[in-house]
């Protein structure tokens, strides 16, 4: 969707030093610059206090998921919190089974980048295969938050590296 890629596209541009976390200072840094461009008054202290509560691993950065979260709460209720469950759910089986995706992916992609259909049937795949709760509607919210290139296509590496979990244990 255009949100999805304009989210997408916000997160790349904020993300300088290309390591797939958004830290406060990039965030602050961006959106205040679009503040500007739009000519609207807000404070850095606010814009910061919202990164914070964001920032659900609480080490100062946002992955992609962390960041989304912050537009998709158009639910609210024991719906939003279950649905967040689910999304966050899934992002774990994808990072715990990151080493079988990327060879599947190796399998199925060419030259390393995969389609749309094919991050779609894998997610699908797996989470079907772990017994997970989401249904087809939760990934394909998921796979439209992916910025495909001009090939329809998107690096299966740095993909899965954007579901990167912090372990705090």
């Amino acid at each position: 969707s255009a949100v999805a890629q304009a989210l997408m596209d916000f997160f790349v541009s904020a993300d300088r030093d290309r390591d797939g976390y958004m830290s406060i200072g990039e965030f602050e840094q961006r959106i205040m610059q679009r503040i500007a461009d739009m000519q609207f008054d807000c404070r850095a202290e606010d814009l910061e206090a919202i990164l914070r509560a964001a920032d659900f691993t609480g080490d100062g950065n946002m992955n992609f998921l962390e960041f989304l979260r912050l537009f998709g709460r158009r639910e609210t209720g024991a719906a939003s919190i279950a649905s967040l469950n689910m999304m966050d759910a899934l992002t774990f089986l994808i990072w715990l089974h990151r080493n079988a995706l990327a060879a599947l992916f190796r399998f199925i992609g060419v030259h390393g980048k995969v389609t749309r259909d094919q991050v779609f049937w894998a997610f699908s795949c797996l989470q079907r295969v772990a017994n997970g709760d989401l249904d087809d509607d939760k990934v394909a919210t998921l796979v439209d938050s992916i910025t495909f290139g001009e090939t329809g296509k998107v690096d299966a590496g740095a993909l899965l590296s954007a579901f990167k979990l912090i372990d705090l244990g």
